[in-house]
C-alpha cells in the first residue's frame, strides 16, 4: 500500500422503516485515497492499519496518478 492508492470499501447500514414497522438494510460503496500524515498512513479519516484489520471489504481499485477519473469521482463526492 502506498500514498495515493485508492481503495473501495462497502458499509452496511440498517435503518428503521416506520412505514413497514421494520428495518431496512442497504450497502454503500466508498472510495478513499491513502494519505500519509504525522508519521502514519490513513484511509480517509481512519488509520489505514485499523481499516485493514477490521474491514474485509477493502479492495484496491487504482491510484490517483493512473486513475484520475476515480479521483475526480472522489473529489466530486460521488463515491
Amino acid at each position: 500500500m502506498y500514498e495515493g492508492d485508492l481503495y473501495k470499501y462497502t458499509l452496511s447500514h440498517d435503518m428503521y422503516d416506520p412505514e413497514s414497522s421494520g428495518h431496512t438494510s442497504f450497502e454503500v460503496e466508498h472510495i478513499k485515497a491513502v494519505t500519509f500524515e504525522n508519521g502514519a498512513f490513513y484511509h480517509g479519516a481512519d488509520l489505514l492499519s485499523d481499516v485493514v484489520e477490521y474491514d474485509d471489504t477493502l479492495k484496491y481499485v487504482g491510484n490517483i496518478y493512473e486513475n484520475p477519473e476515480l479521483l475526480e469521482e472522489l473529489q466530486n463526492g460521488t463515491k
